[in-house]
Protein backbone atom coordinates (compact mmCIF):
# COMPACT_ATOMS: atom_id res chain seq x y z
CA UNK A 1 0.00 0.00 0.00
CA UNK A 2 2.89 2.42 0.89
CA UNK A 3 4.28 1.49 -1.68
CA UNK A 4 1.44 2.73 -4.44
CA UNK A 5 0.75 5.72 -2.64
CA UNK A 6 4.52 7.00 -3.31
CA UNK A 7 4.40 5.52 -7.16
CA UNK A 8 0.92 7.92 -7.20
CA UNK A 9 2.63 11.06 -5.56
CA UNK A 10 5.64 10.66 -7.99
CA UNK A 11 3.02 10.84 -10.91
CA UNK A 12 1.33 13.76 -9.92
CA UNK A 13 4.92 15.91 -9.52
CA UNK A 14 6.12 14.44 -12.85
CA UNK A 15 2.67 15.73 -14.32
CA UNK A 16 2.40 18.95 -12.77
CA UNK A 17 6.60 19.21 -13.48
CA UNK A 18 5.40 18.87 -17.39
CA UNK A 19 2.28 20.92 -17.36
CA UNK A 20 4.22 23.71 -16.11
CA UNK A 21 7.24 23.24 -19.07
CA UNK A 22 3.63 23.53 -21.36
CA UNK A 23 4.43 27.18 -21.85
CA UNK A 24 7.94 26.98 -22.65
CA UNK A 25 8.14 24.89 -24.62
CA UNK A 26 4.97 26.22 -26.34
CA UNK A 27 5.27 30.02 -27.30
CA UNK A 28 2.47 31.41 -28.97
CA UNK A 29 3.26 33.43 -32.39
CA UNK A 30 2.16 36.44 -32.34
CA UNK A 31 3.39 37.67 -35.92
CA UNK A 32 1.68 37.55 -39.05
CA UNK A 33 3.42 35.68 -42.04
CA UNK A 34 3.02 35.52 -45.62
CA UNK A 35 1.42 31.61 -45.03
CA UNK A 36 -1.37 33.12 -42.62
CA UNK A 37 -2.72 29.64 -42.09
CA UNK A 38 -5.28 28.77 -39.74
CA UNK A 39 -6.25 25.68 -37.80
CA UNK A 40 -7.72 23.37 -40.62
CA UNK A 41 -6.65 24.47 -43.00
CA UNK A 42 -4.71 22.22 -46.05
CA UNK A 43 -1.38 22.77 -46.61
CA UNK A 44 1.33 21.03 -49.07
CA UNK A 45 5.18 20.09 -48.38
CA UNK A 46 7.23 21.69 -51.24
CA UNK A 47 10.29 20.78 -49.15
CA UNK A 48 11.68 17.39 -50.99
CA UNK A 49 11.96 16.52 -47.52
CA UNK A 50 10.69 17.77 -44.29
CA UNK A 51 10.58 16.39 -40.67
CA UNK A 52 8.35 16.11 -38.36
CA UNK A 53 8.84 16.82 -34.84
CA UNK A 54 7.69 15.83 -31.33
CA UNK A 55 6.92 19.27 -30.13
CA UNK A 56 7.74 22.53 -31.91
CA UNK A 57 11.31 22.99 -32.11
CA UNK A 58 14.84 21.43 -34.03
CA UNK A 59 15.64 20.03 -30.76
CA UNK A 60 12.63 17.82 -30.04
CA UNK A 61 12.93 14.10 -31.03
CA UNK A 62 12.40 13.48 -34.79
CA UNK A 63 9.52 11.67 -35.12
CA UNK A 64 8.62 10.88 -39.04
CA UNK A 65 9.55 12.39 -42.53
CA UNK A 66 7.34 13.60 -45.54
CA UNK A 67 8.35 14.09 -49.11
CA UNK A 68 7.63 17.09 -51.62
CA UNK A 69 4.08 17.45 -52.18
CA UNK A 70 2.08 15.33 -49.06
CA UNK A 71 -0.75 17.03 -48.20
CA UNK A 72 -1.49 18.35 -44.40
CA UNK A 73 -3.92 19.39 -42.57
CA UNK A 74 -3.05 22.20 -39.86
CA UNK A 75 -4.55 21.32 -36.21
CA UNK A 76 -2.46 24.26 -34.03
CA UNK A 77 -1.97 27.69 -33.60
CA UNK A 78 1.82 28.79 -34.76
CA UNK A 79 4.32 28.18 -32.20
CA UNK A 80 7.78 29.69 -31.43
CA UNK A 81 9.18 31.36 -33.95
CA UNK A 82 12.50 29.97 -35.20
CA UNK A 83 14.67 31.20 -37.74
CA UNK A 84 15.74 28.42 -40.09
CA UNK A 85 17.11 28.73 -43.65
CA UNK A 86 17.83 32.59 -42.76
CA UNK A 87 14.25 33.68 -42.15
CA UNK A 88 11.52 33.49 -39.11
CA UNK A 89 8.68 31.07 -39.30
CA UNK A 90 6.28 29.39 -36.52
CA UNK A 91 5.69 25.43 -35.92
CA UNK A 92 2.05 24.14 -36.41
CA UNK A 93 0.89 20.65 -35.30
CA UNK A 94 0.13 18.70 -38.32
CA UNK A 95 -1.69 15.88 -39.20
CA UNK A 96 -1.25 13.77 -42.76
CA UNK A 97 -1.68 10.03 -43.71
CA UNK A 98 0.70 7.85 -43.99
CA UNK A 99 1.02 4.20 -45.22
CA UNK A 100 -2.50 4.45 -44.71
CA UNK A 101 -2.14 5.77 -40.62
CA UNK A 102 -3.20 9.06 -39.93
CA UNK A 103 0.21 10.36 -37.93
CA UNK A 104 0.79 14.07 -36.33
CA UNK A 105 3.51 15.73 -35.21
CA UNK A 106 4.99 19.64 -35.57
CA UNK A 107 6.14 20.94 -38.63
CA UNK A 108 8.12 24.41 -39.67
CA UNK A 109 5.92 26.33 -41.52
CA UNK A 110 8.25 27.40 -43.43
CA UNK A 111 8.58 24.13 -45.23
CA UNK A 112 5.55 24.19 -46.53
CA UNK A 113 3.97 25.87 -49.94
CA UNK A 114 2.57 29.52 -49.71
CA UNK A 115 0.10 28.56 -53.00
CA UNK A 116 -0.48 25.27 -54.89
CA UNK A 117 -2.73 25.66 -57.83
CA UNK A 118 -3.87 22.90 -60.55
CA UNK A 119 -4.28 23.14 -63.82
CA UNK A 120 -6.65 21.59 -66.62
CA UNK A 121 -4.59 18.35 -66.95
CA UNK A 122 -4.02 18.11 -63.58
CA UNK A 123 -0.29 18.74 -63.39
CA UNK A 124 0.60 20.95 -59.35
CA UNK A 125 1.94 24.21 -59.05
CA UNK A 126 3.57 24.41 -55.45
CA UNK A 127 5.14 27.95 -54.79
CA UNK A 128 7.27 28.34 -51.52
CA UNK A 129 10.40 29.97 -49.62
CA UNK A 130 13.99 28.44 -50.19
CA UNK A 131 15.62 30.84 -47.63
CA UNK A 132 16.19 34.45 -46.72
CA UNK A 133 19.74 35.81 -47.97
CA UNK A 134 20.76 39.06 -45.99
CA UNK A 135 21.70 42.43 -47.86
CA UNK A 136 25.14 42.17 -49.33
CA UNK A 137 27.45 44.72 -50.57
CA UNK A 138 25.53 44.72 -54.19
CA UNK A 139 22.73 43.05 -52.84
CA UNK A 140 19.68 43.91 -50.95
CA UNK A 141 17.98 41.37 -48.86
CA UNK A 142 16.58 38.49 -50.47
CA UNK A 143 14.03 35.42 -50.40
CA UNK A 144 15.28 32.41 -52.72
CA UNK A 145 11.66 31.16 -54.04
CA UNK A 146 10.77 27.53 -55.28
CA UNK A 147 8.32 26.60 -58.21
CA UNK A 148 8.17 22.79 -58.48
CA UNK A 149 5.92 21.30 -61.05
CA UNK A 150 4.56 17.95 -59.77
CA UNK A 151 2.18 15.81 -61.88
CA UNK A 152 -1.12 14.17 -61.07
CA UNK A 153 0.69 11.36 -59.02
CA UNK A 154 2.74 13.62 -56.90
CA UNK A 155 5.95 13.30 -59.12
CA UNK A 156 8.44 16.24 -59.85
CA UNK A 157 8.72 17.09 -63.20
CA UNK A 158 10.59 20.21 -63.12
CA UNK A 159 11.67 23.45 -60.74
CA UNK A 160 12.72 26.84 -60.89
CA UNK A 161 14.04 29.48 -58.61
CA UNK A 162 13.92 33.05 -58.83
CA UNK A 163 14.96 36.01 -56.33
CA UNK A 164 11.97 38.56 -54.36
CA UNK A 165 13.62 41.52 -53.43
CA UNK A 166 12.35 41.70 -49.98
CA UNK A 167 11.03 45.20 -49.01
CA UNK A 168 9.09 45.21 -46.26
CA UNK A 169 5.91 43.35 -47.55
CA UNK A 170 3.83 41.35 -45.61
CA UNK A 171 1.02 39.50 -47.67
CA UNK A 172 1.10 37.01 -50.26
CA UNK A 173 -1.39 35.83 -53.07
CA UNK A 174 -0.82 33.83 -56.38
CA UNK A 175 -2.72 32.48 -59.55
CA UNK A 176 -2.53 30.24 -62.37
CA UNK A 177 -3.60 31.78 -65.18
CA UNK A 178 -3.84 30.92 -68.95
CA UNK A 179 -1.03 31.04 -71.69
CA UNK A 180 -2.52 35.05 -72.24
CA UNK A 181 -2.22 34.97 -75.92
CA UNK A 182 1.52 33.51 -75.74
CA UNK A 183 1.43 30.56 -78.33
CA UNK A 184 3.64 28.19 -77.13
CA UNK A 185 2.58 28.64 -72.96
CA UNK A 186 0.68 26.47 -71.33
CA UNK A 187 -0.06 28.64 -68.22
CA UNK A 188 1.43 31.60 -66.26
CA UNK A 189 2.05 31.83 -62.62
CA UNK A 190 1.88 34.92 -61.34
CA UNK A 191 2.78 35.45 -57.31
CA UNK A 192 2.20 39.12 -55.69
CA UNK A 193 4.10 40.33 -52.58
CA UNK A 194 2.52 43.32 -50.81
CA UNK A 195 1.85 45.72 -47.99
CA UNK A 196 0.11 47.99 -46.50
CA UNK A 197 2.14 51.28 -45.49
CA UNK A 198 2.54 53.67 -47.52
CA UNK A 199 5.82 53.62 -49.68
CA UNK A 200 6.11 49.65 -49.37
CA UNK A 201 5.95 48.32 -53.21
CA UNK A 202 3.52 45.79 -54.53
CA UNK A 203 5.63 43.35 -56.44
CA UNK A 204 4.29 41.03 -59.01
CA UNK A 205 6.31 38.32 -60.63
CA UNK A 206 5.21 36.17 -63.86
CA UNK A 207 6.66 32.15 -64.82
CA UNK A 208 5.25 30.80 -67.80
CA UNK A 209 5.28 26.95 -68.65
CA UNK A 210 5.83 25.98 -71.78
CA UNK A 211 5.53 21.84 -70.97
CA UNK A 212 9.13 21.45 -70.98
CA UNK A 213 10.53 24.21 -69.30
CA UNK A 214 10.19 27.32 -67.24
CA UNK A 215 10.19 31.00 -68.90
CA UNK A 216 11.26 33.91 -66.70
CA UNK A 217 9.04 36.46 -67.91
CA UNK A 218 9.18 40.67 -66.85
CA UNK A 219 7.92 41.55 -63.50
CA UNK A 220 6.67 44.63 -62.48
CA UNK A 221 5.57 47.18 -59.09
CA UNK A 222 3.42 49.88 -57.97
CA UNK A 223 4.09 51.95 -55.04
CA UNK A 224 3.04 55.05 -53.45
CA UNK A 225 3.09 57.87 -50.63
CA UNK A 226 -0.22 59.81 -50.16
CA UNK A 227 0.22 62.83 -51.61
CA UNK A 228 3.57 62.94 -52.42
CA UNK A 229 3.99 60.45 -55.41
CA UNK A 230 2.80 57.14 -57.12
CA UNK A 231 5.02 55.02 -59.55
CA UNK A 232 2.37 52.62 -61.00
CA UNK A 233 3.19 49.56 -63.73
CA UNK A 234 0.66 47.46 -65.80
CA UNK A 235 0.95 44.59 -67.84
CA UNK A 236 -0.91 44.13 -70.93
CA UNK A 237 -0.68 40.54 -72.75
CA UNK A 238 -2.01 40.13 -76.17
CA UNK A 239 -5.07 38.43 -74.72
CA UNK A 240 -5.55 41.19 -73.03
CA UNK A 241 -4.57 44.22 -75.34
CA UNK A 242 -5.28 42.90 -79.06
CA UNK A 243 -3.00 44.43 -80.92
CA UNK A 244 -0.75 41.23 -81.99
CA UNK A 245 0.00 38.03 -80.46
CA UNK A 246 3.86 38.08 -79.93
CA UNK A 247 3.40 41.53 -78.17
CA UNK A 248 3.32 42.52 -74.49
CA UNK A 249 3.30 45.94 -73.48
CA UNK A 250 4.19 47.65 -69.67
CA UNK A 251 2.56 50.68 -68.71
CA UNK A 252 3.98 52.89 -66.55
CA UNK A 253 2.64 56.02 -64.85
CA UNK A 254 4.09 58.34 -62.40
CA UNK A 255 3.00 61.00 -60.34
CA UNK A 256 4.74 63.44 -58.08
CA UNK A 257 3.22 66.19 -56.22
CA UNK A 258 4.41 69.54 -56.93
CA UNK A 259 4.31 71.23 -53.72
CA UNK A 260 4.63 68.36 -50.86
CA UNK A 261 3.61 71.00 -48.35
CA UNK A 262 -0.15 71.15 -49.39
CA UNK A 263 -2.30 68.05 -48.72
CA UNK A 264 -4.29 68.26 -52.18
CA UNK A 265 -1.37 69.40 -54.25
CA UNK A 266 -1.71 68.65 -58.07
CA UNK A 267 0.76 65.86 -59.30
CA UNK A 268 2.81 66.42 -62.18
CA UNK A 269 2.07 63.12 -64.23
CA UNK A 270 3.87 61.04 -67.04
CA UNK A 271 3.38 58.03 -68.65
CA UNK A 272 5.84 55.76 -70.90
CA UNK A 273 5.41 52.37 -72.54
CA UNK A 274 8.15 49.30 -72.34
CA UNK A 275 7.41 46.66 -75.27
CA UNK A 276 8.40 42.97 -75.18
CA UNK A 277 8.57 40.87 -78.33
CA UNK A 278 7.77 36.91 -77.91
CA UNK A 279 9.30 34.82 -80.28
CA UNK A 280 7.53 31.02 -78.91
CA UNK A 281 10.59 30.90 -76.60
CA UNK A 282 11.65 33.83 -75.10
CA UNK A 283 10.19 37.51 -74.16
CA UNK A 284 12.57 39.89 -75.10
CA UNK A 285 12.32 43.83 -74.12
CA UNK A 286 12.16 46.13 -77.68
CA UNK A 287 15.30 49.04 -77.16
CA UNK A 288 13.82 51.87 -78.20
CA UNK A 289 16.32 55.04 -80.21
CA UNK A 290 16.21 58.00 -78.91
Amino acid sequence: MKTAILLLLALLISSKNFAQEIPAAYAVSEGFNFWNLQEGATAYVIADEAYIREYPSTSARLLDSVVLGTVVKIISIGYNDNIIRGFYAPWHQISYQKNNETKTGFIWLGLLALSRHVDSEGTQYLFGFDRFITAGDDTSDYYRCDLKLLDKKGQLIQKYNFHYDYLDQGYFSSELLPNMGLKGLKNILKVEFSGEACGIPTEYYYVGWNGNDFIDLPKHYTVSDAGIFYHEETMLFPSQHKKGNNLVFKMIEEGVAEDTDLEDAEMTITKRQETYVWDGKVLSQVVEMK
